[in-house]
């Protein structure tokens, strides 16, 4: 009987890093030669002692995403154990949210977001996730921080 001679589908997930180590974490998983590795980051405004500097941050502070086969049991161990990494989330990351977060990188792999998130938030005002291509679609939470120009927590 023949073997099921499919081509493995690698798919982009959701890796979970150490807070304020996404950078590290990155470094230790580009070394595994994955089908794709990004760490979308944003520019933010730091003001300290009357000085004001821009830094790049995570766009999603602790989380990085990581393309690879599910089916290649090899990946998911060196994955887990890499330096940095905490876990993988269950599921797959849409290719179509994926290609819009890229489309909003300039060139330098910066996300520049055209609406200030300061703006249309404020800590208390309730939220709710209407993406249909998002896991967390229908979820309501409510606002904590709206830090920076480009972000929100919930």
């Amino acid at each position: 009987m023949p073997r099921d001679m499919t081509i493995p589908n690698p798919r982009w997930r959701v890796v979970q890093v150490e807070t304020r180590r996404e950078v590290f974490a990155h470094e230790n998983l580009a070394e595994l030669a994955l089908d794709g590795l990004w760490l979308p980051m944003i520019l933010e405004t730091i003001r300290h002692a009357r000085a004001t500097h821009q830094e790049k941050r995570p766009l999603f502070p602790g989380y990085l995403f990581a393309r690879y086969c599910e089916d290649s049991s090899a990946e998911w161990p060196k994955i887990r154990a890499a330096r940095g990494v905490v876990s993988i989330l269950r599921g797959v990351l849409p290719d179509a949210v994926y290609a819009r977060l890229r489309e909003r990188a300039g060139p330098d792999g910066v996300i520049h977001v055209k609406h200030a998130a300061t703006m249309l938030f404020n800590p208390g005002d309730l939220a709710r996730v209407n993406d249909l291509e998002n896991a967390a679609h229908g979820l309501v939470g409510r606002i904590i921080t709206a830090k920076g120009a480009e972000r929100v927590g919930l």
